[in-house]
């Protein structure tokens, strides 16, 4: 029991920073505070010195069905001047690829700015079912690097795109049902 109580504690404050069980040394000179407060976006966690937002533009009708258009709005929380560009790829809800990974013209943001990117489409003739989109958005300046990885969820039903939670798409796709390819 005594050694199980050992490993409990010694997990418990690994999860704290464990700095409590190793001796730290003593830095060779005295480090200088950050310039800027980090962004706190959940207890334990940063948040990314680039956000990424998609929301819905325009749903257009067809004779495919529909189509959703999303727009990306990038913010720059970064100190200097950026420049970004996404990757954006569809998928099925078991990982097929549905639309090849597209790529974004850069985007010039400044220093706490906002700004668009080009629309990213879920394109009108999709079967109906389950699909994943993945923005993968980098941004680089003189100093920083910085990328950040969105997810939108949609199901296609009767020709229809009906934006999802990802919690409702996990359980109601195939996802995680251990589908083989």
């Amino acid at each position: 029991m005594k050694e199980f109580t050992s490993w409990a504690l010694c997990f418990a404050l690994g999860g704290l920073g464990g700095s409590a069980l190793l001796q730290q040394p003593a830095p060779a000179a005295p480090v200088a505070a950050p310039s800027t407060q980090p962004n706190i976006q959940c207890i334990g966690g940063m948040e990314s010195g680039l956000k990424l937002e998609l929301s819905p533009e325009a749903y257009r009708v067809g004779r495919d069905g529909h189509s959703l258009e999303l727009r990306p709005t990038l913010t720059s929380r970064l100190g200097e001047p950026v420049r970004a560009m996404y990757a954006f790829r569809l998928t099925d809800d078991v990982g097929n690829i549905v639309q090849d990974t597209r790529y974004s013209p850069a985007v010039r943001l400044m220093a706490g700015e906002q700004g668009t990117a080009e629309p990213l489409l879920i394109p009108a003739g999709l079967a109906d079912g389950f699909y994943r989109g993945t923005v993968q958005v980098a941004a680089s300046g003189g100093r920083t690097q910085v990328s950040e990885l969105v997810q939108v969820f949609v199901e296609v039903r009767g020709g229809e795109v009906q934006l999802l939670e990802g919690d409702d798409w996990h359980m109601r796709s195939r996802s995680n049902q251990g589908v083989m390819r």
